[in-house]
């Protein structure tokens, strides 16, 4: 497999955990919800794309496109990603900036600051292998619950497609939830990477799970590993253990009492001799039958 850079943090799964995504211009009144497969559209690693403009009024030079994230749950962002394209001439679409509210209702309304500005789009319709390659750092210091990209336009434009929204940044959330963890249980700071992998060859990694609940006890905990916003289908040769010698797509790990640190559990990738080049990638996700 080729070799690309690892990611700097974690991708946030924004296309699977009720996050509302909203888009609008600087030249029309409202806003647009993005519905959920137009958001696995930007979330993905495939060149399809989200136009953002929905007719007339047309954005010219000095206007901006938005395109917000209002997260369940406050969130400390990282890292971004961002390409996009102005139809059929490049050049026409500016630097953006990225900036964070505590107190927006729709993404358009509250208080507005700053996280970083000036970062590049990378313009095209080329996701694959760019959407690992020169991410940006808008370190936003602490939690916010939205997050929000700001387009700057160069010249008239009649779309504003985006191909890639990638945000990056240590997981947040409920009290009563599961992180991947090292030994010790500290939360893993990036993705779990398999990096280059030879066709036919295969590579394991070990990871640990914890209940960071401070009361409930997390039962009948079942792992599995699901195809996620991927190009090709690594979640069919990628496998979980418990024992390093049986491995399936799912994996029962029980109970975990509060604060409780489970594994070490086995991921084992293994791409088939006629598995596509490039960056692949899917998920494991945790299912708890209950929180007692």
């Amino acid at each position: 497999m080729a070799n690309y850079p690892a990611p700097p943090s974690r991708r946030w799964a924004y296309d699977r955990d009720n996050t509302q995504v909203l888009y609008w211009t600087s030249v029309e009144d409202g806003v647009h919800e993005m519905a959920e497969a137009d958001i696995l559209k930007m979330q993905d690693e495939d060149s399809d794309y989200i136009d953002l403009i929905d007719g007339a009024p047309y954005p010219t030079a000095g206007d901006f496109v938005y395109l917000c994230f209002i997260f369940p749950e406050a969130r400390q962002l990282d890292d971004v990603k961002l390409i996009a394209e102005s139809y059929s001439v490049a050049g026409r679409l500016d630097e953006f900036a990225v900036e964070r509210s505590d107190d927006t209702t729709n993404g358009r309304d509250g208080t507005w600051d700053s996280v970083a500005s000036g970062l590049a789009i990378d313009e095209g319709y080329v996701a694959r292998p760019n959407f690992r390659e020169s991410i940006l750092g808008a370190a936003a210091g602490a939690t916010y619950k939205a997050y929000r990209f700001k387009v700057g336009i160069a010249a008239d434009i009649a779309a504003c497609r985006v191909v890639v929204a990638h945000l990056y940044g240590n997981e947040a959330g409920a009290t009563d939830r599961l992180s991947f963890t090292d030994v010790a249980g500290t939360e893993l700071a990036i993705d779990l990477d398999h990096e280059d992998i030879a066709r036919g060859a295969a590579d394991e990694i070990t990871f640990y799970v914890k209940n960071i609940s401070g009361t409930k006890t997390a039962q009948a905990i079942t792992l599995a590993v699901e195809q996620g916003p991927s190009y090709g289908n690594a979640s069919s040769w990628t496998l979980l253990s418990d024992d390093q010698v049986s491995y399936a797509q799912s994996l029962v790990i029980g109970d975990l009492a509060a604060g409780a640190v489970g594994g070490p559990y086995y991921l084992k990738c293994g791409p088939p001799t006629n598995a596509a080049l490039g960056p692949l990638a899917c998920r494991i996700t945790p299912t708890v039958t209950a929180w007692v």
